[in-house]
């Protein structure tokens, strides 16, 4: 009797954020299929996520990075005896991989998500990240960006020659099948959507607010996801600065996203750094209005939905709040976001799929 396909991942941590929500969105559809799924936490503690993915039947496997990781995880893999090992932690992937082929894993997947991982280039951090990327041309069968652009700035921009890497978007499921259009308020309320760290940027939203209440009308933020003290303590400072802190909400995680998009008048995205910005898809596949900063990843997403406005970090505060007036005038019907939608590369389906065929291929590129 064949045992079940089994996959095991590797992240920091079970907190909400775009990668940890799609992979639950992945493991609970594969679930069906009968392909089981592991999940390995670097920082040694599961997350406040941990129970919802052992309710779609995952495994939770907390074991923190430190001098015997690499010891830990090997007998772990023994143990377990995983079909394919996902490491979604950047370039530490390379390490990953290597224990996971001295363990017997034979399907190994580095998944890159973001444009690189946000550190400054120091000569330690050159010599670490060229020594992780050897690892994993060494030892990946599949080399994955959620983008082009995570693809190339996180892992190599040399990658024409290599077969093994290939660019699977995130797949979604549209948040609000039952989505309608708010009705005219007076006041416009922009939506940030996300964890709240050092890439999103956040400081700068409360001076385009204050651009569009000066220059179009009424409108507040809402600020919606994980904190953090220290910026939200920046982002208070920076409002009330320029008058609009009674303007600024912040809250916690949300359970349902589809609630908070449908309830937005256009999303707001400031970030520095991103792969595939996951909440972007999610607001333009049922035709919420979205200004983003112009990173790669949005511009790619704009390459589908014309509702996506991407505005330079470079510009001015003005310009930013005439992008966002602009996107509100150019609302697309919800049949049509959605039919959009479903010719993008962004469906769970595809997603899945993808995956699926990675997952039951061995190294020597033969279906198991």
């Amino acid at each position: 009797m064949n045992r079940p396909i089994r996959i095991t991942h590797v992240l920091g941590i079970l907190e909400t954020g775009g990668t940890e929500l799609r992979m639950r969105d992945l493991v609970g559809c594969l679930a069906a299929k009968g392909l089981e799924a592991d999940f390995v936490t670097l920082s040694g503690k599961e997350g406040s996520l941990a129970d919802s993915f052992r309710a779609i039947g995952a495994t939770v496997s907390p074991l923190r990075a430190g001098p015997l990781f690499p010891l830990k995880l090997f007998l772990h893999l023994r143990a377990t005896r995983p079909h394919a090992i996902q490491s979604h932690v950047a370039t530490f992937s390379g390490l990953i991989l290597s224990v996971a082929r001295l363990a017997g894993v034979r399907v190994r997947i580095a998944h890159f998500h973001s444009d690189g991982d946000g550190r400054p280039s120091s000569i330690r951090r050159r010599l670490y990240r060229a020594v992780m990327r050897q690892l994993i041309y060494w030892n990946a069968t599949n080399i994955v960006g959620v983008s082009p652009s995570a693809l190339s700035e996180g892992y190599s921009k040399h990658l024409s020659q290599d077969n093994r890497a290939l660019v699977i978007p995130n797949g979604f499921v549209p948040s609000r099948s039952r989505y309608e259009p708010l009705p005219e308020v007076s006041a416009r309320i922009f939506l940030s959507l996300g964890r709240a760290s050092s890439e999103k940027n956040l400081s700068r939203m409360p001076a385009v607010l204050a651009a569009y209440r000066d220059r179009h009308g009424p409108a507040t933020l809402r600020i919606v996801g994980p904190r953090d003290i220290q910026i939200d303590c920046a982002v208070l400072e920076r409002a009330t600065h320029l008058d609009v802190k009674g303007y600024v909400a912040f809250s916690g995680p949300t359970s349902d996203i589809g609630d908070e998009l449908a309830g937005a008048s256009a999303l707001l995205l400031t970030s520095v750094r991103e792969g595939l910005p996951s909440v972007v898809i999610e607001a333009a596949a049922i035709g919420l209005p979205v200004v983003s900063s112009d990173i790669a990843g949005s511009r790619w997403i704009a390459s589908w939905f014309p509702w996506v406005h991407c505005v330079s970090l470079a510009a001015d505060d003005q310009e930013w709040a005439d992008a966002l007036e602009k996107a509100l005038s150019a609302r697309p019907p919800l049949e049509v976001a959605l039919r959009t939608f479903q010719a993008s590369p962004f469906s769970m389906d595809q997603f899945a799929q993808s995956f699926t065929r990675l997952y039951t291929i061995d190294s020597t590129g033969h279906f198991g």
